[in-house]
């Protein structure tokens, strides 16, 4: 009797085991087909260890589908790129704008700016061939501090400083990026810019600007942007031909060149870039100028 009953409860054992055996084929079935390829299909970021590169924009339900040009290269259709409200750095008449979607704590924007801005700033921005817009783009869920950056820059705006408070939080990015609360260090970077304190204060603890902020995260949304740094060069089309802007594209070197997009409006060529690409991607657009 207590034979048949061990028997029993050994069989019953043998049965559960087989039962959690199966399922866990099945789980792992499941994973192998359906997850591992989603992964695999995921596009490859330039900026490891940090959120991926914006992906190309699309164009939105009735855009339009755009132009082809020379080499089969198609622009997609999109209908602008807004400036936004910050003043541009160099000259309102220069014939290209270049509109970054940017976080003051990402560290790929730091590197955009202290390693390729420079040299857009020497050899077009003051020589009077582009001038560049700044629109922010905080990614609050990986950089905490972007947000208050964002508004002591436009704070410091208020006051005519916007883009020497733009430099200071990029050069001493590594000082407040980490900070529980960096208000005290922005306060120090205005008082050495020798703005009003008080007004500076008002205007920062009040998220005055938290409206335009706002609208430029909407913007870059509706731009397909997710990810920064994400630049935008704008071309009128009296400026180059379509075969000018393909033969730029086409100069650029494989592994640049996949993280570049052709656009176009009515009246403008646009080259999405994306990442904190070099100085080298930028050029052949920017030359189109001269």
């Amino acid at each position: 009797m207590v034979s048949g009953l061990s028997d029993e409860i050994k069989v019953k054992k043998d049965h559960l085991y087989l039962g959690i055996i199966a399922i866990l084929a099945v789980a792992l079935a499941y994973t192998w087909l359906v997850y591992i390829p989603s992964l695999s299909a995921l596009p490859e970021s330039s900026n490891k260890g940090e959120s991926p590169p914006a992906p190309s924009p699309a164009p939105s339900s009735g855009e339009g589908k755009g132009s082809e040009g020379s080499e089969g290269v198609s622009f997609a259709k999109i209908r602008e790129v807004p400036l936004g409200t910050l003043p541009p750095l160099g000259e309102e008449s220069a014939p290209i704008a270049l509109v970054e979607f940017s976080d003051f704590q990402c560290p790929f924007c730091a590197r955009l700016f202290s390693q390729t801005l420079p040299q857009i700033k020497e050899n077009y921005v003051k020589k009077g061939k582009a001038r560049f817009y700044y629109r922010d783009l905080p990614l609050q869920a990986i950089h905490p501090n972007a947000l208050p950056a964002a508004y002591s820059a436009r704070c410091a705006n208020e006051q005519g400083k916007f883009w020497e408070m733009h430099d200071l939080l990029f050069e001493r990015q590594a000082l407040w990026a980490g900070q529980p609360d960096p208000k005290d260090t922005f306060v120090s970077y205005a008082e050495e810019l020798g703005l009003d304190i008080e007004a500076f204060s008002q205007c920062y603890d009040n998220a005055k600007y938290q409206e335009d902020i706002t609208k430029d995260v909407s913007d870059a949304a509706k731009l397909a942007v997710r990810g920064t740094p994400a630049v935008f060069i704008i071309i009128p089309k009296s400026v180059a031909s379509k075969e000018e802007v393909v033969q730029a594209l086409s100069s650029l070197e494989p592994g640049l060149a996949r993280n570049v997009a052709p656009l176009e409006t009515d009246s403008e060529w646009i080259i999405f870039v994306s990442g904190a690409l070099p100085y080298s991607a930028f050029e052949p657009f920017l030359s189109l100028a001269s």
